[in-house]
């Protein structure tokens, strides 16, 4: 988890980012999913750091345009 558990559109943790380098460095074969906190902004950041999955709520759901939201989330734009 890259927030508090509990409550949607919670703070992302920076510290995220370098547990997920660690976690790829001690498990490369092993799926990286990011589950909170995962946005627009930071989720090249989260890729490139080594996370394979990102998964969004507030992101994507609660703009103007989910559709492009969610295709900037995924790396498509």
């Amino acid at each position: 988890m890259s927030v508090e558990p509990g409550f949607c559109g919670q703070k992302f943790d920076e510290g995220t980012y370098d547990r997920i380098r660690a976690l790829r460095e001690a498990r490369p074969d092993t799926l990286i999913e990011v589950d909170g906190g995962v946005t627009c902004e930071n989720a090249a950041a989260l890729r490139e750091a080594g996370a394979d999955i990102l998964v969004s709520g507030s992101a994507i759901f609660g703009t103007e345009d989910p559709v492009a939201s969610a295709r900037t989330i995924a790396g498509l734009e």
